[in-house]
């Protein structure tokens, strides 16, 4: 990730040294033989995980100077906007404060400053650090009964740095209620949007919309084409379709290869080897818009069978497998897990 704001140690050192604007003043511009050492000694690493969304963090260091410091202070700064978070000035060769700060799935960026100044010249001390709250939430959306994902989606525990906690609704035929459930990840089991004529997602369309326009990241199975307004149009404003139809078609399983973009995706290999043919694919989409990129493409027609969306800082990504017997939740799993893993690099990248 690139958000963080490039340091400008003369500004800081102004900054940075808190009401010590006569000192600061007559600090030199050039560092000289007997600036003072600052050594953060806390943290250790750059990257802080927690299960929550604050963590308190530690932030210690160490000074020495010949001259004797005139003045020193820390700062922790927010790497996205600036603003300082904390700050004070302290005294003696070394300090240590815990700081509550925020952490997010994608990593929160901050800065951690120490700095002072001698009858010499100032030197600052810095540190990028982002904490990044690893525990995620899963929503599963169960619209069909014979699907299996929802049942069998919880054996994935987790994903690279990130561990997962599942919440599951059976939104048929109550429909869904557009209660995000404070999910980093929405999980759009098979026809669970709707199925056999009947739409489950009406009241939830446009929550479902800003989640991941927020930044929310959605799977998708394969969608029943049945579904129909009362112009005999296909629903589904849970996606952008207005922006970027699509058309769900009802076509039964065919092998599928990956494309070159999804070759390169990661989807079908990390971190699991998966062959497209071993997959039930069902109902596919087509007609899509140069928006969509696509991952693999059925053998058949060449049309698209994996394919993704960018929505504002979020995306979809649809797969159209269906997973009604323990042959097909068996070979769809891996990909699953792949899924999940493609999904919180997206947020990661965020």
């Amino acid at each position: 990730m690139n958000r963080h704001l490039a340091s400008d140690r003369p500004r800081v050192a102004l900054v940075i040294a808190i009401g010590l604007t006569t000192s600061a003043a007559i600090m030199a511009t050039t560092a000289f033989a007997g600036a003072p050492v600052f050594t953060i000694t806390s943290p250790s690493v750059s990257v802080q995980t927690t299960s929550v969304d604050t963590m308190a963090l530690t932030f210690s260091a160490t000074s020495s100077s010949s001259p004797a410091i005139l003045h020193q202070a820390w700062s922790i700064q927010d790497g996205e906007t600036g603003a300082t978070v904390a700050e004070a000035v302290f005294n003696g060769g070394s300090f240590s404060t815990t700081v509550t700060l925020d952490a997010e799935p994608r990593g929160k960026p901050y800065t951690l400053y120490v700095g002072g100044v001698n009858a010499d010249t100032y030197a600052v001390e810095s540190m990028t650090i982002e904490c990044t709250r690893t525990l995620l939430k899963v929503l599963v959306l169960q619209g069909y009964p014979n699907e299996r994902e929802s049942s069998n989606l919880p054996s994935i525990t987790g994903v690279g740095i990130y561990t997962f906690t599942y919440e599951t609704v059976d939104i048929n035929p109550s429909n869904f209620d557009g209660d995000m459930r404070d999910a980093d990840i929405l999980w759009m089991a098979g026809a669970s949007s709707g199925v056999f004529n009947d739409y489950f997602m009406t009241a939830g369309e446009q929550t479902v919309l800003d989640f991941v326009a927020g930044g929310g990241v959605c799977w998708v199975s394969m969608t029943d084409d049945t579904p129909l307004d009362g112009d005999g149009d296909q629903v589904g404003g849970w996606m952008p379709i207005d922006d970027h139809p699509i058309t769900v078609i009802n076509e039964g399983d065919v092998d599928a290869t990956p494309t070159a973009a999804g070759i390169a995706s990661g989807l079908f290999s990390t971190p699991n080897t998966v062959d497209l043919d071993d997959l039930f694919l069902d109902d596919f989409w087509v007609n899509l818009d140069a928006s969509w990129t696509i991952l693999a493409t059925r053998d058949d027609s060449g049309e698209a069978a994996v394919e993704y969306l960018p929505w504002g800082d979020g995306v979809y990504l649809h797969v159209c497998m269906n997973s009604w017997s323990a042959a097909a939740i068996s070979a769809a799993l891996p990909l699953m897990e792949n899924g999940l893993t493609f999904l919180t690099d997206w947020i990661n990248a965020l």
